[in-house]
């Protein structure tokens, strides 16, 4: 089971691993989480899945392994000596149970895998339910381009707290929503298509940020200030490797989460909610430091007042008490 709380102490080098590559399962089980938050139930049930993706995946990996030592084992025995050992993949047995069992029996590692992603899970017809690789990297990619949309919000915020202190209620979120709307106001657009450089409405900013809302800040770090902590596509023979480099990473870990408990922690303090994640005392806060308001910023900010009917009857119902 995917907790949160627990997957962020183990990214961050504050517990141990309870089975070998854990790690690197949970970090991709985290990037799926940023684009999938608020789906709950079924948020939950996809980062579930793909924890057992990614638990596959490792397991094929192991396979492969075994195999390539076994095929190396026995050309060293019946070849020549200085003959070229090659080694065909395909060869490699299918995975059938009576293949699992013995890899089961032989390797701990893929036994503390199969154990605890996919047999406490529900065991092999749990997979069932998961999609193929190719349609999750591509629901990931279109996830990834959506989640763009409330970059700006966490901008506006951040910018406002740091920049204009003591004015705790232009910081909310509604201030957001009009700041990106009415900069991009004179932008023409076009019913149903995005218009490069305009800013989303204010109907749609608000509907994406209660998508995004519990990630929302991991995703402004990821497209602002240079982190790039998105699933990497799963469908691909390196995954694994690739995985686990990243995984290894706990300086920059350590380091992206610091970076958004100082934001969160830093909302909290000018009026807003508490932070959704929670990130252990003992990973230090990294200040996150932003542009000063333009001139030109201000006056849009100075006609919130005048555009703030405007804004509201853009506005879902449950969006009008954002002011926060």
């Amino acid at each position: 089971m995917f907790l949160l709380e627990h997957a962020v102490e183990l990214l961050v080098g504050e517990r141990n691993e309870l089975f070998k590559h854990e790690r690197a399962i949970r970090l991709f089980q985290f990037h799926v989480w940023s684009l999938t938050s608020s789906e709950f139930p079924a948020g939950t049930a996809y980062v579930g899945r793909a924890g057992q993706m990614a638990a596959i995946k490792f397991i094929d990996y192991l396979e492969e392994e075994d195999f390539c030592e076994s095929e190396e084992s026995a050309a060293r025995r019946f070849s020549a000596v200085g003959e070229r050992v090659v080694i065909d993949l395909a060869d490699k047995p299918q995975q059938r149970m009576a293949r699992i069992l013995t890899m089961r029996h032989t390797n701990n590692i893929y036994r503390q895998i199969y154990d605890h992603m996919l047999a406490i899970p529900g065991g092999l017809l749990a997979l069932l339910g998961t999609p193929s690789l190719s349609k999750f990297d591509c629901d990931m990619v279109k996830r990834q381009a959506d989640a763009k949309a409330v970059v700006g919000v966490v901008d506006y915020r951040l910018r406002y707290i740091q920049h204009r202190p003591g004015e705790k209620r232009g910081a909310g979120l509604k201030h957001a929503f009009h700041f990106m709307w009415a900069a991009t106001r004179d932008i023409p657009g076009k019913r149903g298509k995005t218009v490069e450089g305009k800013s989303p409405s204010a109907r749609t900013l608000g509907a994406k940020w209660r998508q995004y809302e519990r990630s929302a800040i991991f995703i402004y770090l990821n497209e602002r200030h240079g982190f790039s902590q998105y699933p990497i596509p799963i469908d691909d023979y390196e995954f694994v490797p690739n995985l686990l480099k990243q995984s290894e990473e706990i300086a920059e870990m350590r380091r992206y989460f610091g970076a958004y408990a100082y934001i969160a922690e830093s909302f909290e303090a000018a009026g807003g909610a508490q932070p959704f994640v929670k990130v252990p005392d003992t990973v230090t806060r990294v200040p996150v430091s932003t542009a000063r308001f333009s001139d030109g910023e201000l006056r849009i900010m100075a006609a919130y007042n005048e555009d703030k009917p405007f804004i509201d009857s853009r506005l879902e119902p449950d969006d009008l008490d954002l002011d926060i």
